[in-house]
């Protein structure tokens, strides 16, 4: 008796919760619904007037200061650096070897087998005979 009322009692707890539960669920379902289509229009608006839809992380803004501080800071440097000079030269090295260009061969074009001819059977050849009448011997 006493295991039949825990169960009945927790039924009634149930249909008693589960409205609310419900209730829960609607309302999440709605804010989601609602966020989504504020953030898509959002997103629009931005996008057609040529700003960027996610704002600087930020570690960007912390680039971003730091390169602009490089920027306009003149460069103070206790030496400047030399122009490099040219270690290319336009003459060939010795050890480089001419590469002969062979022609190509022709490619003479392989017969094809002939195929061999094989007579058709009888059955397939021979002609269908005629309806027979009523009362016609052959």
């Amino acid at each position: 008796m006493i295991e039949f009322l825990k169960r009945f009692g927790l039924g009634i707890l149930y249909v008693v919760l589960s409205p609310f539960f419900l209730l829960i669920l609607v309302l999440f379902t709605i804010y989601g619904l609602g966020l989504f289509l504020f953030m898509a229009v959002k997103a629009c608006i931005l996008f057609f007037t040529g700003r960027s839809v996610f704002d600087d992380m930020p570690e960007d803004t912390e680039a971003k200061r730091r390169l602009g501080q490089l920027v306009d800071e003149p460069l103070n440097r206790p030496f400047r650096a030399k122009k490099a000079v040219k270690t290319v030269t336009a003459e060939p090295i010795e050890e480089t070897k001419k590469v002969v260009k062979e022609e190509p061969q022709e490619e003479k074009p392989t017969p094809k087998p002939e195929p061999e001819f094989e007579p058709e059977p009888e059955h397939v050849l021979a002609k269908p005979e005629p309806p027979k009448k009523d009362g016609e011997v052959k």
